[in-house]
């Protein structure tokens, strides 16, 4: 695959497979469009925070406030790390740490959350929008065939995976996989703006 970030958010903003440059399983042909407040990415965050235990839960989302991230300095196999900060709001309780590496021929997306404040922090939810090319308005079925993807979540834990395939039937397809420990613990659509 070929993949792009794009240098400000280091959000992504194309996944092309090698054999047909052309395709694009991201919305990367509404890039511009959709780069305002409010649009998820693949490569933002969203999460619920509360301070202590019985404090109120607040959202967070790198989607919200569309600002250039911090960009870090990255080391061997790392191509990209940065800190969310100026994307969330100035009470958020975390540091987040975004990198984009490449491990065993396979590109892995890593969050570092740490606890900045003098309390405990209960998270509550936790979640990394799968933003993928579905967008069908405004297409005809040619194009729709040409530019669009489908996407099926297996919600199954250390054994869950999201599968991308072009919607014309055509290979390749992608996969996405939990990292490590991580588990694939729900999925839901994205249906409104955070």
């Amino acid at each position: 695959f070929n993949f792009s970030l794009v240098r400000s958010s280091q959000t992504v903003a194309a996944f092309k497979p090698r054999s047909d440059p052309d395709f694009d399983f991201t919305p990367g042909d509404l890039l511009i469009a959709r780069s305002q407040n409010g649009y998820f990415h693949l490569g933002d965050i969203t999460l619920r925070l509360r301070a202590g235990n019985s404090g109120q839960w607040r959202n967070y989302s790198t989607a919200t406030h569309r600002v250039p991230v911090t960009t870090l300095p990255t080391s061997s196999g790392v191509l990209a790390a940065a800190d969310l900060a100026p994307t969330l709001p100035s009470d958020v309780p975390l540091r987040i740490i975004r990198t984009w590496a490449i491990q065993n021929r396979k590109l892995v997306l890593n969050f570092s959350l740490k606890n900045k404040s003098g309390e405990p922090v209960e998270i509550g939810a936790l979640g990394f929008p799968m933003v993928f090319n579905n967008v069908l308005n405004d297409r005809s079925l040619e194009e729709a065939h040409a530019k669009c993807a489908f996407y099926d979540p297996y919600v199954g834990e250390r054994a869950g995976y999201l599968q991308v395939t072009r919607l014309s039937g055509h290979g390749p397809a992608l996969l996405v996989v939990p990292d490590g420990d991580t588990k694939f613990e729900a999925y839901n659509p994205i249906l409104d703006k955070p």
